[in-house]
């Protein structure tokens, strides 16, 4: 009989624990969302960026659409992570996620900052949707 009780204690003291784990991995995944999925759409807008930044360096100009930069349409990109991705007018890109991401609609925006007079650019990262993404993505910052 005791025994079966300390079996029963270390039964009942792993489902505890497991049940904390499981908690604490959905609290951050709700408060980052889910970094790995946002990731994939982070890579999968660095080839939209290196043809952005190809396009300004031989025009000097900041472009302002997907069809100006010879790229398919912002949902030919859509997948089970990505909804769209869009150049926008400053050449802005745009990265609209579904629901996988934690944020069903939400945007991750890359704009271009030309330094100085030159036709060389630095992205900017920002994102009203993902709060705390710095901790886990310093080169990108929350707005509200």
């Amino acid at each position: 009989m005791i025994r079966t009780n300390q079996t029963t204690l270390v039964t009942l003291l792993i489902s505890i624990f497991l049940a904390s784990c499981s908690s604490y991995t959905q609290k951050h995944q709700t408060g980052y969302g889910n970094a790995s999925y946002i990731s994939e759409g982070i890579v999968r807008s660095f080839e939209i960026q290196a043809n952005a930044t190809m396009y300004i360096a031989e025009t000097g100009k900041l472009p302002s659409s997907n069809q100006q930069l010879g790229l398919s349409s912002p949902e030919a990109y859509a997948d089970t992570v990505l909804k769209s991705i869009q150049v926008l007018d400053g050449g802005i890109i745009r990265l609209t996620y579904t629901a996988l991401s934690g944020v069903d609609g939400g945007i991750i925006d890359y704009k271009p900052e030309k330094i100085g007079n030159s036709r060389t650019v630095t992205w900017n990262c920002t994102t009203p949707s993902f709060k705390g993404i710095e901790a886990w993505r310093p080169d990108c910052h929350y707005t509200n």
